[in-house]
Parts: C-alpha cells; structure tokens; sequence
C-alpha cells in the first residue's frame, strides 16, 4: 500500500497554488535550522499486513552536524519514527525501515534508519 500525504500551502505569503507537506510550502524560502526530505517507510506486522508509505518534501529540523551517537539517534527517534512509522497498530511486534529517497542535503539522501529488531 503506497501513500502520499499532501496538504494546501498555508502560508499567506505565498502567491502559488500549489500543494505541499505540513502546510508548508515547499516553494517558500526554507527556515534556518531546517531541512526539507522525501521518505519511504516499510511497516511491518507480526499480525497485520505490511504497509508501505511515502512522504514527499517534507519540512522537518536539521539532524546534528555529527552523524552518529545519541544527539543522532534522538533526532531521528523524534523527527522520523515518531511522526512517520506505523499506521495506528498496538498489539503484537512491529518494524519499521526508513530511507531517505531526497533531500535538500545531499549528505542525508540513502541514508536508512531501522527500529523494532
């Protein structure tokens, strides 16, 4: 099952119409601190079907400069499992794998993460 999530730009300053993530648009300039990514997210069920997800220019905080350790691991615990895993199951286990398809640093676009093994 593959979805993309979109939602009508927000911003009162933007002249475009157009759709983006988050009511963020993705043509407006882009915050400090901030960087902008497309995900692929495979949930997987011990008692349900797997689900497939993709999200599409994304608007989420920048990671830490350093790329591994617990500043890394809390940044991608709170900026991608927690608001892009799973689809509302709370019984039996679960995994979820998690791979940046693009992004607006390049350093992050391959880069996969992994929780529930």
């Amino acid at each position: 099952m593959a979805v993309r999530l979109r939602w009508r730009c927000s911003d009162p300053g933007c002249a475009s119409r157009h759709w983006a993530h988050v009511s963020i648009c993705t043509v407006c300039a882009l915050p400090r601190g901030w960087i902008r990514l497309s995900l692929h997210v495979e949930n997987a069920y011990e008692l349900y079907p797997d689900a497939e997800c993709d999200f599409t220019d994304v608007m989420i905080p920048a990671p830490p400069a350093q790329r591994c350790g617990e500043g890394w691991d809390e940044w991608a615990y709170t900026n991608v499992f927690v608001p892009f895993t799973g689809v509302g199951h709370t019984d039996g286990d679960s995994w979820y794998d998690v791979a940046i398809t693009a992004c607006t640093d390049p350093t992050l676009v391959g880069q996969t993460f992994d929780w529930g093994y």
